[in-house]
């Protein structure tokens, strides 16, 4: 689990100057990726206005995060057999990991197979980005398009995590952890496959459970990749490869060196403030999602900014949007 960084706060009582900071940042990046897209989700240069929904909910909401990811998954009969791989931002802690996961339950009988690709938000981010590893459960429904239902799905679905405490491989109903405690979210996917066994309902379900796991050799791909990309064409990303634990800085030739060590992707320079990192975690989530042109990366990324700023304000949720109604907690 990583530990939190420390930030710059910019305390005025109120947070006027973060998010005057806000407006700036979020204008720039706004030039970058957002042409049009702010128009389109409604979102106004106010951080406050990003934040409201989540601060109905208390602070603990403002743990979030997206995920991205593409899976195989195979039927035969009732059993369901599947694998992917998440690519995961904590936008409070500003990090970032890959993960890889395998796993099996039951659904709609069938014989068939398919491809997902998917999109959600995460919540329960406690510690840092790590908190995403360990057992999950999924219950997800499985839509057939009209005229195409046989072959192309809509897939929304709702996990959370789990803990398999007596140690036997497998998730009894007692081991799951219910929100807020552990991870949890939801995810809408497209699926394209084929079944041998088509079902007559348009709509099925199915209740899996796996496990994820850092794809270590993703995760240094992906810092790489990062490390080297130029934010607004001038500057290079800021990221660092740290350990999820303490945050300690991980060995340059990870993981061919020291590879029994978990690390994650770290975003922006410790010295500087929150909003400032948050820049550089909003513009890697565009960066890896083909200019935030998946479903929900830019609202996502936008929000990262405003997560950034409240930090960087050193006041409570509700002094910084006092208008937003949110639960005092």
């Amino acid at each position: 689990m990583a530990a939190a960084a420390t930030g710059c706060a910019t305390a005025t009582g109120d947070g006027a100057d973060a998010k005057d900071a806000f407006a700036d940042e979020f204008a720039r990046f706004q030039d970058e990726f957002g042409a049009g897209k702010a128009d389109l989700f409604g979102l106004d240069i106010d951080p406050c206005a990003l934040l409201g929904p989540l601060g109905e909910f208390g602070d603990d909401a403002l743990r979030m995060g997206l995920v991205v990811g593409v899976e195989g998954e195979g039927v035969l009969g009732a059993g369901v057999g599947f694998g992917g791989v998440d690519f995961v931002w904590d936008l409070y802690h500003q990090q970032m990991t890959v993960s890889r996961y395998a796993g099996a339950g039951i659904g709609a009988p069938g014989v068939g197979a398919s491809a997902q690709a998917y999109v959600g938000a995460a919540f329960g981010f406690e510690h840092g980005v790590s908190d995403w590893d360990g057992y999950f459960v999924t219950a997800t429904a499985e839509i057939g398009l009209p005229l195409l239902d046989d072959y192309v799905s809509l897939d929304p679905g709702a996990y959370v995590s789990a803990v398999d405490r007596d140690g036997d491989g497998f998730i009894a109903p007692s081991e799951v952890l219910a929100p807020p405690d552990g991870v949890y979210g939801f995810t809408m996917g497209v699926s394209l496959g084929v079944d041998l066994l088509p079902d007559p309902l348009p709509i099925e379900g199915s209740i899996t459970e796996g496990y994820w796991r850092p794809y270590k050799r993703a995760i240094r791909r992906a810092y790489d990749e990062l490390r080297n990309t130029r934010m607004f064409f001038v500057k290079k990303m800021q990221v660092r490869l740290v350990d999820h634990h303490d945050g300690a800085e991980c060995p340059a030739g990870w993981p061919d060196v020291d590879g029994e060590r978990d690390c994650v992707i770290e975003f922006g320079d410790p010295g500087d403030g929150y909003l400032r990192r948050a820049v550089n975690t909003a513009y890697s989530i565009c960066h890896v999602t083909g200019r935030c042109a998946a479903p929900l990366t830019w609202p996502m990324s936008a929000t990262a900014l405003a997560i950034g700023a409240l930090r960087d304000s050193g006041v409570s949720f509700e002094r910084f949007c006092p208008d937003t109604g949110a639960a005092h907690h």
